[in-house]
């Protein structure tokens, strides 16, 4: 048991490290995957996104009004009118571009269901782009000297 315990903690380090040197680059997942897993990794997001609105409501000691429903699924970024085919394309379209390769596929999800519906994203782009490098940047190990 000790030793299950060891390897995985040594995985997790070295994992950890790995993505810290170089950041993880979420385009190159997403562009390795065939559109079948893009699409249910979509289902998967949105089932998520409706079922932590569902257990909020339902823990909540008074039930929200239809108009702060609504505000929160805006804010949860979910539209059920959008097929998952067209998040999938705006998606890799936006992959496409180097420099967003590591910003994190929710994030992309929502970036591009905003595309979807008309607005501009662009300036969230960079900032998106900005925190990326930023946490990277954060998580690179600082150089030790070996005197």
């Amino acid at each position: 048991m000790k030793t299950t315990f060891a390897t995985i903690l040594l995985l997790a380090v070295s994992v950890t490290a790995a993505f810290a040197e170089e950041g993880y680059d979420y385009s190159a997942r997403w562009k390795a995957w065939d559109t079948y897993t893009r699409i249910v990794y979509i289902i998967g997001m949105e089932e998520g996104i409706t079922m932590a609105y569902f257990m909020t409501i339902g823990n909540l000691s008074k039930k929200p009004s239809s108009k702060e429903q609504d505000n929160i699924l805006h804010i949860l970024k979910f539209d059920s009118s959008i097929k998952v085919d067209k998040i999938v394309e705006v998606m890799t379209d936006i992959y496409q571009n180097p420099a967003n390769s590591y910003i994190d596929t929710v994030k992309v999800f929502m970036l591009a269901q905003d595309k979807i519906e008309g607005n501009d994203i662009s300036k969230r782009l960079e900032d998106e782009r900005r925190k990326a490098d930023d946490f990277n940047k954060l998580n690179t190990p600082v150089p030790t000297s070996t005197k």
